[in-house]
């Protein structure tokens, strides 16, 4: 973890960088730069929706170089963002757009992640079957790819579901997997 003079050392050593990249027209280091500065400002710091600014930005550049696993990261991490930020909405849309992308880069790793990511969201939605399929997705997928420690957390994440969903939303569920 960061102390706090350690964020503010980070968040200066980054935009310094930026400034750097952007007097030299890298637009990628720019791209890269915006998205560790707003990743630093969402996670470690009250200046979140400055920091979406920034994921923002890294997402504009990101797409206009076409460089879709960046894209992905940038997606996951609005995602994110916007769930500690309680804009369920948003985040949803942000993951299903990086489902997208993982899904054609066949990256599972991120995958994974993304579906225990959606799990919570749909979750917060009250849409206790959508969390439950996520969870369920996540869950296959950890175990497919021996990740045991994110495996056993998303059993956990579905068990703690499980206590609280109807009958008639899990039979709705197993019928959707099958």
């Amino acid at each position: 973890m960061f102390s706090e003079g350690d964020i503010d050392k980070a968040l200066e050593t980054v935009s310094k960088g930026l400034e750097l990249s952007k007097d030299l027209s890298e637009e990628l280091w720019i791209g890269r730069l915006h998205h560790q500065r707003g990743y630093i400002k969402v996670n470690y710091t009250i200046k979140k929706k400055d920091g979406i600014r920034d994921l923002l930005e890294a997402l504009k550049l990101f797409e206009k170089r076409d460089d879709k696993d960046r894209i992905k990261d940038v997606l996951m991490e609005l995602g994110k963002s916007n769930y500690s930020l309680k804009n369920f909405i948003i985040a949803r849309d942000y993951f299903n757009r990086a489902k997208q992308l993982a899904i054609s880069l066949n990256n599972e790793v991120d995958l994974a992640m993304i579906y225990s990511d959606l799990g919570p969201v749909y979750e917060k939605m009250e849409d206790e079957t959508e969390a439950l399929k996520y969870y369920t997705k996540a869950e296959l997928l950890y175990e497919k790819l021996d990740d045991e420690l994110n495996l056993s957390k998303a059993k956990l994440n579905r068990a703690n579901l499980n206590i609280n969903i109807t009958p008639d939303s899990l039979k709705t569920l197993k019928q959707e997997i099958r």
